[in-house]
């Protein structure tokens, strides 16, 4: 499940990663006939599909125009525009997991005893 991530959330320094295109087509619909471009605040092209993925820390928020700019350069080195509708929060890999995975799954079977 992908968390949603809101502009007015978003602070500078804030580690963010791009979401999935087909999670973005499912929540926005194509705004066009050919599938190439997602209907997000900024429209979500297939010429950007490349960042889904990808994380990035935030520089700078517009709350006005609703931009997001980020420290680190797009690797195609185009200027895109980003929204926060195009974000997700970039978590370490044990705050997405389970809750009930590994040790402590291991110690609730045993009844709180180490095993």
């Amino acid at each position: 499940m992908v968390q949603i991530v809101k502009l007015e959330d978003i602070r500078v320094g804030d580690r963010v990663r791009f979401r999935q295109w087909d999670d973005m087509a499912e929540e926005f619909n194509f705004d066009d006939e050919e599938g190439k471009w997602i209907g997000c605040t900024f429209t979500f092209t297939d010429a950007m599909r490349f960042l889904c993925g990808m994380a990035f820390t935030v520089s700078e928020v517009n709350y006005s125009s609703e931009r997001i700019f980020f420290e680190e350069e797009f690797p195609d080195g185009r200027d895109w525009h980003i929204s926060a509708d195009m974000l997700e929060p970039d978590l370490p890999e044990t705050e997405l997991s389970d809750p009930f995975s590994d040790s402590d799954f291991s110690l609730f079977i045993a009844g709180g005893v180490a095993v």
